[in-house]
């Protein structure tokens, strides 16, 4: 992850491995599409919800474990990494 100047947001590259899925917001649903051409329908705050909780998880899951020690040229990325995954779980809670 790597600092963007002039902006709250990091830049985090993707995995090349595993399944690409896309996400769009239609009005107040939220299709999810899969590689096979499949889509599947939500509401937005089903989608909310869904998102929140696994966000949750996920850091409840980096809290129980070991302290997380950045290299050196890393840790400001990494620091505005967690500044922004607060931000924006935190704004998922206001309303669309």
């Amino acid at each position: 992850m790597y600092e963007v100047p002039e902006s709250d947001d990091v830049l985090v590259f993707g995995c090349s491995n595993g399944i690409n899925v896309w996400v769009e917001r239609v009005g107040e649903e939220v299709r999810l599409g899969g590689p096979d051409g499949t889509t599947h329908d939500v509401t937005f705050d089903q989608w909310r919800h869904a998102v929140c909780a696994f966000s949750d998880e996920v850091r409840a899951f980096f809290r129980r474990g070991s302290p997380k020690t950045p290299h050196d040229d890393d840790v400001l990325g990494f620091r505005r990494f967690l500044a922004e995954w607060d931000r924006r779980r935190a704004n998922a809670e206001r309303p669309s």
